[in-house]
């Protein structure tokens, strides 16, 4: 419960910093995920203080979960708020990677075909040859 406090408060004090006159999304972006990283880390130093005199595997399947929680709060955080204000800029970013792909993918294949022809065309001439 505690965590998903931490992803809405990280998520309120973006969108209500981001409704300003001077919206700077990085800056704002990385106070909200040190909002959301504080509220991960206190929780897991209460883990810390509930789980350890109980047993320490306990712990530390506890560690290992809230590690995960918050990567993943983290990552759907950004992917969210990049979803939200910056949303031309990475459908641009990505076309252009599309676009790298496609293009490069094709040389690379063209490459690969006249190779594979050269190739094809020697050991004909040594077959001939032999």
């Amino acid at each position: 419960m505690i965590l998903l406090l931490g992803f809405f408060a990280s998520y309120k004090y973006m969108t209500y910093t981001m409704k300003g006159p001077n919206d700077l999304f990085s800056t704002n972006l990385f106070v909200s995920s040190m909002i959301n990283l504080a509220v991960h880390s206190l929780s897991i130093f209460g883990w810390f203080l509930y789980a350890w005199p109980r047993s320490e595997v306990q712990f530390i399947n506890g560690l290992n979960l809230g590690v995960w929680l918050y990567i993943s709060s983290e990552l759907i955080f950004v992917a969210l708020m990049l979803n939200k204000y910056r949303k031309e800029e990475v459908i641009g970013v990505t076309q252009a990677v599309i676009d790298a792909v496609k293009t490069r993918s094709v040389k690379i294949y063209e490459g690969m075909k006249s190779t594979i022809e050269n190739q094809t065309v020697l050991r004909r001439k040594k077959k001939h040859n032999s």
